[in-house]
């Protein structure tokens, strides 16, 4: 999906999910929902239309771009859930487009075809979400993920965008841009560090639900391998009959106190965390981190490791990435040596692992940002390459 700002998204209108909120300006996908189905289905159809044109004019819907982004800005902010505007081609196409005229004051034509393309490409391998399948097999209209560069370089001079216009709409969304140019303007010269590290400190919130759940989810699934779970020294032997009693032994308290965990089961980690950092005490952080490296030296550094390590990692210096990042969970900060640590950590090609290359703040949901395009903006901040920076930047 193509990030626009806060938790609204452009997609390709071959894959419409119904689950979302959602606007849909296609020429095909762009009616009313039945009657019968929009009574049950969870997501909100907020908009629709057969083309851009027919809502975005004098004396349409909205009378300029502006007027629309500003639309879906409320409709944004007075939602805690994401809006996918669903495009047919050419709407989405020359949506991106604009945008990147709108955000990037140093856009090339070159520079954004590369942006637009990449996204296309990053959906059409890893798909729009973990509820849509991926292969293009599945999708409704095979839709052409496609677009020459002779063709891109007359639709971006077609576009006509007075920047001036949106200054004050921008400066409003700060932090809430896509984390591709936030970090493209902080490794050209330092600016929006602010910006990124609020980004980050929700982002590491994230990725540490998904490791901690992931350690639970270890402990819970060994409860009857006794060999395994004797190295936690529980209170109790474990059997079929007794299996319920694991939520009060103490050895393992720190997995299943309320205070902690919002819900005792095993969660999927999303913005707002069922885990509360801020009750992780220093005893418990103790023994969270015994427990950790119990979890990690059970697999021995093979292909099994957590989150998918791969051999010649070195497990010590991964658990102690992985501490300060809960530190930084537990303290609600992300100081500036806290964040040229987590840039440095995805900085390493020299480590051919897919957790460093696939994420960022230990996030990793792939479709929700261009992986392709941060490598290469972390490739010319190695390089120092500034003027390939500036373009992709805010600034």
């Amino acid at each position: 999906m193509f990030h626009l700002f806060k938790r609204v998204y452009v997609e390709l209108d071959d894959a419409v999910d119904t689950s979302v909120n959602r606007i849909v300006i296609s020429e095909i996908n762009g009616v009313p929902l039945m009657e019968s189905l929009s009574k049950i289905v969870p997501g909100k159809l907020i908009l629709f239309a057969k083309s851009i044109d027919e809502i975005i004019g004098a004396e349409k819907q909205y009378q300029t771009l502006l007027n629309f982004l500003e639309y879906v800005d409320e409709e944004s902010t007075a939602s805690d859930r994401k809006i996918v505007i669903y495009c047919d081609r050419n709407t989405y196409l020359k949506l991106t487009t604009s945008w990147l005229k709108i955000l990037l004051p140093n856009i090339t034509v070159g520079s954004a075809y590369g942006i637009v393309t990449s996204y296309m490409f990053n959906t059409r391998m890893f798909g729009t979400s973990e509820l849509v399948p991926f292969t293009r097999a599945y999708r409704m209209t095979q839709a052409d993920y496609t677009i020459t560069l002779e063709d891109f370089v007359t639709l971006f001079s077609n576009i006509n965008i007075e920047r001036d216009n949106y200054t004050s709409f921008i400066s409003r969304l700060n932090a809430s841009v896509s984390i591709e140019f936030l970090l493209a303007s902080y490794w050209y010269n330092g600016s929006y560090k602010e910006e990124l590290k609020s980004v980050a400190k929700g982002k590491v919130s994230i990725g540490m639900q998904q490791f901690l759940y992931e350690a639970k989810t270890f402990i819970v699934e060994n409860i009857l391998n006794t060999p395994v779970i004797e190295r936690f020294h529980p209170q109790k032997v474990y059997d079929l009959s007794n299996l319920t009693e694991i939520f009060t032994d103490s050895a393992f308290d720190v997995w299943f106190d309320n205070s902690i965990w919002n819900v005792e089961s095993i969660g999927m980690p999303h913005t707002y965390s069922d885990i509360n950092y801020k009750n992780i005490t220093a005893e418990y952080f103790n023994k969270l981190e015994s427990h950790l490296r119990i979890w990690v030296s059970t697999y021995n550094n093979t292909a099994c490791t957590p989150q998918n390590i791969q051999p010649g990692v070195n497990l010590e210096d991964w658990m102690t990435a992985k501490l300060r990042v809960l530190r930084m969970c537990i303290l609600d900060e992300v100081t500036d040596s806290d964040l040229e640590f987590l840039l440095d950590q995805h900085s390493n090609f020299e480590i051919p692992a897919p957790c460093d290359t696939m994420q960022i703040f230990e996030w990793v949901e792939t479709e929700k940002f261009n992986p392709f395009l941060i490598t290469f903006l972390r490739k010319a901040m190695l390089a120092r390459e500034t003027n390939v920076l500036r373009v992709y930047s805010l600034v």
